[in-house]
């Protein structure tokens, strides 16, 4: 027994308020250190009050497991609010030893303050996500490069972020019959505020639609059309900073310290110039045209509150895709947190944060941030086919895979971690195939994109090839969609055969995930499970056929889509199966 590997803290996502009136406790331990793993929970003033009083006792379900760490979870529901508990650890030799504040002891009493307590289970403090985000299949779209009013975007590369391709809002509305036979469920837009390049991420005015996409009323229209398709509508909206041509900027270049405005941004003297090198102002990276706003001025705060109240209130958007999130404090966050959800207790918030995204994923500030981790692991996973060596870098086994994905799934509450929007492109980084060729690759990585935890977002045109001999830079992640469907049924299908078969068993969506394990190391194999149904995945990660057999129950009748049961143990190149369990 590892002792030192023990870890437990009373908040965080080692410990969280889900439901309820019911508490979700994590435990860390070495990894196979013990055979069983209990909880001993109780009110504390209850113990105290009452002779006799009974306390609950609940073994906890190892759900993840890591090269030094094994881990436990149990749900559990305090007899009135108050959340007194400690761990009974049972090792493999069936010595018993006891964890509380002190760490492991001989001996543990439930009327002893060193325990662990959640002093009172309070709703409002309750990690709570939209469900129906759970059950969701998001395609972000980039407005420009989409479609426009009738029909084809142009095709032509943009000299400059200044150059238009023409997409509007009512060339999206266009295409949502589309998007419901692929089967998505949301569409997230990248902004469509008032702005001066075609990405539109340097904001000249929060309150209007670039009129070179539409209008308010082209808006409305859109959100009232998706919502009747069972399409939720995102909108991306970008706080960090403005445009230098945003009305407050303009007011402090003309007036300089005498601008009523020069709070509203983070200047370092005057005067100061868009011209200026190096600039005086602090901008997002080092775009002059991108001055930062400080947020923390109560000005600026209600301002943007305001513009959030507007949008949420006034066409019933669902959600918010929050730009370079994680540059801005948390108290920002909060209130703004409160006031989408007075209006829309549904209402997804999704952070851009690119790394680890714990301080912003405790349930009071967004539901989801993007999950670009994911995306390096399962690029990495097949660095060695890719067409860019830059992948090298993060080229991983199927064991260390397995451990940065187990790690991952304890690092925040569990309700969060099942909504993390899982993406394999963008309009900020390269598309899929522009690393990788081989279409069996490219399957291979959607199907696990589908199948893991997490609430899958397919980037425009993914779904039909495009972006096959674009470069690695951001106008080759733009390109403009190619609704020549017919040239790319194949693909098409084939995500739409897996969004469907999402769709279709709720423990692709909601299940549990287990790695299994094989008897070959190019062979990938997990379980996604409820009580009603399980789903295996298994995935041959080399470029040759590879024998290999599953660990699993005999118990349980084992039937593979379109084929016999698991008598065929091999699977071809870069070949993915899906399997049912009755």
């Amino acid at each position: 027994m590892k002792q030192e590997l023990i870890i437990h803290r009373s908040c965080g996502n080692y410990a969280y308020i889900v439901g309820h009136n019911e508490a979700e406790i994590l435990l860390q331990v070495g990894k196979d250190d013990f055979k069983k793993v209990e909880i001993i929970y109780f009110d504390q003033y209850l113990i105290h009050e009452i002779k006799d009083m009974e306390v609950g006792q609940k073994e906890m379900k190892e759900v993840a497991q890591t090269e030094y760490c094994s881990y436990y979870r149990v749900r559990v529901k305090p007899p009135r609010n108050r959340l007194g508990y400690y761990f009974k650890l049972t090792s493999n030799d069936g010595s018993v030893t006891f964890f509380n504040e002190m760490g492991c002891v001989e001996q543990a009493d439930s009327k002893d303050l060193k325990n662990f307590f959640i002093s009172y289970l309070n709703q409002e403090d309750c990690v709570q996500v939209p469900e129906w985000a759970k059950d969701g299949v998001c395609y972000q779209i980039f407005p420009d490069s989409f479609s426009t009013d009738d029909g084809k975007v142009s095709s032509k590369t943009p000299e400059s972020q200044y150059e238009l391709r023409g997409g509007t809002l009512k060339g999206i509305t266009k295409r949502l019959d589309y998007l419901k036979d692929l089967g998505i469920t949301a569409i997230y837009t990248t902004p469509i505020f008032k702005a001066n390049t075609s990405h539109r991420y340097e904001t000249v005015d929060y309150m209007e639609i670039d009129p070179r996409l539409g209008t308010k009323e082209d808006f409305k229209t859109l959100v009232d059309c998706a919502h009747q398709r069972g399409i939720k509508v995102i909108l991306d909206a970008v706080f960090n900073h403005t445009s230098s041509h945003f009305f407050a900027f303009e007011d402090v270049l003309e007036n300089q310290e005498k601008s009523i405005y020069k709070e509203w941004y983070y200047i370092n003297e005057f005067p100061i110039s868009r011209k200026d090198y190096p600039l005086k102002y602090e901008t997002f990276a080092s775009v002059a045209d991108m001055p930062k706003l400080n947020t923390h001025n109560s000005e600026v705060e209600e301002y943007l509150l305001d513009v959030v109240a507007y949008w949420t209130k006034n066409f019933n958007i669902d959600g918010w895709r929050l730009d370079v999130a994680n540059e801005i404090g948390l108290t920002f966050w909060r209130k703004f947190r409160e006031i989408v959800k007075q209006i829309n207790p549904e209402a997804i918030i999704i952070g851009e944060s690119w790394n680890d995204s714990y301080r912003y994923l405790q349930g009071d500030t967004f539901d989801s941030v993007m999950n670009y981790p994911l995306r390096t692991w399962l690029f990495g996973l097949l660095a060695k086919y890719s067409l860019d060596r830059s992948l090298d870098q993060y080229q991983i086994d199927i064991i260390k895979f397995q451990n940065k994905y187990e790690e991952f799934t304890i690092r925040y509450p569990k309700p969060i971690f099942d909504v993390l929007l899982n993406l394999m492109g963008s309009h900020d980084v390269p598309r899929i195939r522009t690393y990788f060729e081989d279409e069996r690759i490219i399957h291979l990585i959607t199907a696990m994109q589908l199948t893991l935890s997490g609430f899958p977002c397919i980037y425009y045109g993914d779904e039909i090839g495009l972006g096959k001999i674009t470069n690695c830079n951001l106008e080759g992640n733009r390109v403009a969609m190619c609704w020549d469907k017919e040239q790319n049924i194949e693909v098409f299908n084939y995500y739409k055969h897996l969004i469907q078969l999402r769709h279709e068993h709720v423990a692709l969506r909601r299940g549990d995930l287990e790695f299994l394990e094989t008897t070959n190391s190019s062979v990938l194999a997990y379980k996604k499970y409820t009580k009603k149904e399980a789903i295996i995945v298994i995935a041959n990660v080399s470029d040759r056929r590879e024998k290999y057999v599953i660990e699993e129950s005999s118990e349980t009748q084992v039937q593979l889509y379109g084929e016999t049961p698991l008598d065929k143990t091999y699977l071809e190149a870069f070949e993915v199966k899906i399997i049912k369990i009755y």
